[in-house]
């Protein structure tokens, strides 16, 4: 049976040993199942995708009515083709801060993770891709799945609460600046769904690298059937289309198949799917289309009587097709045999051919077992009428091979060796995957380890370590405010457990009059409560002095009527107090 074309097919753009990396992305399952972007980059105000099937209960196997409507905003239209890349990327981006319901980013960052141009063009494109992401409204009934209690829910939520993009200064950006941090919140709905768990791994490294918008929207489908350990996975095919991937409606099934075509290719080329056939529905007049996966271990899949590849009336896919292949009596990968071996198997095969057993050894004699052999292989391509006649006059004559023979040797070495190729490309995406999960593992241990380790310190020295992350995460605080930079606070609170791990360990009981004056200070630079502690301690004579430089300030500003009990008198006054500290012209002590 004709299989898959191998992405390490010589007419792919991909090399031979090219070895994408894996990057470990996620996934909100039922944006999976069901699409909230169309299938265009273009924008198309006033488009909405609604459909209504019948859906069987996980649990209860009780028949339901279900829904899926998706409707952008007037002006913006639905998320576009390119706005399902940016999901899916402030999803990695989520992943990696932990699942928070607000992320921060910078815009130059999305940007390299998306691999698109850093210009204006660019930024605008990611502005748009967000404010679609924020607007939509998807409105499900009997469709969006909770795997904690069990339940479907029948809601109406956005992707996207809100954003909030900090406009970044042109140009080409300095290692190691500092770039101002937008920030996004996932909708309240979108943030139950990843606390229950109803999220799933998905590979980046091929998802953002796939050519067509349908492609990606298949290959995320798919990517999540494969994971039960069936060989392959099956639906009815205007299901399949109109449900799960958003395509528009079709009465004919010869059209959907057509429209699938490119997005088939490209799945099979990139050794996504191993192929593709499509196979009448014994329930009802209808088709299902059945995807073939690669086994893990790189095997193909072995033909069976439970996958039935031989049942008539099966299309295949035009893509998935290939000249018939011819069975060789050679099988590569049998040990070597030998000279005896090779002299009973081409007897065997020359009596089955029904050559004499006399003319059959004088033939052995004469010509050798590689030289019958050759000619008993390229009777296939002769297509004789007397086999045995035609053997014996090619052996006599030692007859040239045909074209057609030499050609389909070359493309089976060939392809033996990019089977070769692609399964050490599996094995070491297997390696990668494995290697990434071990690490995440070390590092949530080591978390753990020094979170523990921060509970056991005195208090004296967890206020030490907290002064120290406030003093490293001043520059979110100022941009974010305090609240929001908590996100980030444990674990730049680690990193300081981190470092000082060893010191801690072996510290004294008690702080030294150094650290409990840097306590002091760092918390008076940090927590304007203390702050304002600080300044009321002052004597009466350095507080009036501090009082005419802020009323100075706020003169330069035309704020020169406001008393010492406004906020932006307060607001100014610690601000020029902590200068005043921090250069040493007042001590915290």
């Amino acid at each position: 049976m004709s299989r898959r074309k191998p992405a390490t097919d010589p007419n792919s753009s991909i090399p031979l040993e090219h070895t994408e990396p894996i990057r470990i992305g996620k996934d909100e399952m039922n944006l999976v199942e069901y699409p909230f972007a169309t299938l265009r980059h273009e924008v198309s105000p006033g488009t909405i995708i609604e459909r209504h099937w019948e859906a069987e209960h996980p649990v209860t196997g009780r028949a339901l009515k279900a829904s899926w409507r998706v409707e952008g905003s007037p002006q913006l239209g639905l998320p576009t083709a390119s706005d399902e890349r940016v999901f899916l990327v402030l999803m990695e981006l989520t992943r990696e801060i932990g699942f928070s319901q607000e992320i921060y980013f910078t815009r130059y960052d999305l940007l390299q993770r998306l691999q698109w141009p850093h210009n204006a063009k660019s930024y605008a494109r990611l502005t748009d891709a967000f404010r679609r992401l924020t607007a939509v409204t998807i409105t499900s009934e009997n469709a969006f799945w909770n795997p904690a209690a069990k339940v479907f829910h029948n809601r109406g939520f956005h992707i996207l609460e809100s954003y909030d993009i900090v406009a970044e200064k042109a140009g080409r950006k300095k290692a190691g600046a500092e770039l101002p941090l937008s920030h996004f919140r996932w909708s309240r709905e979108m943030t139950d769904s990843f606390a229950n768990g109803y999220i799933r791994s998905i590979d980046l490294g091929i998802a953002l690298t796939l050519d067509l918008p349908l492609s990606v929207r298949l290959y995320r489908y798919l990517d999540k059937k494969k994971h039960d350990g069936k060989p392959f996975f099956e639906i009815e095919l205007r299901r399949l289309c109109e449900i799960h991937l958003g395509m528009t409606f079709s009465k004919h099934a010869s059209t959907m198949k057509v429209r699938l075509q490119p997005a088939h290719e490209e799945l099979v080329q990139r050794d996504i799917v191993q192929g593709v056939e499509y196979l009448p529905m014994k329930t009802k007049k209808a088709q299902k289309v059945r995807y073939l996966f690669l086994p893990p271990s790189g095997e193909p899949v072995a033909d069976d009587d439970e996958l039935d590849f031989e049942a008539e009336g099966r299309e295949f896919t035009a893509a998935m097709q290939e000249p018939p292949q011819l069975e060789l009596d050679l099988e590569a990968e049998e040990p070597v045999l030998t000279d005896e071996q090779k002299r009973d198997r081409a007897m065997q095969r020359m009596v089955r051919l029904g050559v004499s057993a006399p003319i059959a050894t004088q033939l052995i004699q004469e010509a050798g077992t590689d030289a019958l052999t050759l000619q008993l292989d390229c009777l296939a391509e002769r297509k004789p009428k007397d086999a045995a006649a035609t053997f014996v006059a090619a052996v006599k004559g030692a007859w040239a091979p045909p074209t057609s023979y030499t050609a389909r040797i070359e493309v089976q070495e060939q392809r033996a060796q990019n089977e070769t190729v692609r399964r050490r490309k599996v094995a070491k995406q297997r390696e990668q995957a494995q290697l990434q999960e071990q690490n995440d593992a070390e590092e949530r241990v080591q978390n753990e380890a020094l979170e523990a380790l921060f509970v056991t310190l005195p208090d004296w020295q967890k206020e030490l370590i907290e002064a120290e992350v406030a003093q490293r995460m001043q520059f979110v605080t100022q941009h974010v405010g305090e609240a929001a930079a908590q996100a980030g606070w444990a674990a730049t609170r680690r990193q300081v457990l981190r470092e000082r791990e060893q010191i801690l360990a072996e510290g004294d009981t008690a702080p030294t009059p150094e650290q409990a004056q840097q306590i002091a200070l760092q918390n008076i630079l940090t927590k304007d409560s203390l702050a304002d502690e600080f300044f009321t301690s002052l004597p009466n004579e350095m507080q009036n002095e501090i009082d005419v430089e802020v009323k100075a300030r706020l003169a330069q500003t035309g704020l020169s009527r406001l008393n010492n009990e406004h906020p932006a008198w307060i607001g100014v006054r610690r601000t020029l107090l902590r200068e005043k500290l921090k250069s040493g012209q007042i001590s915290g002590a």
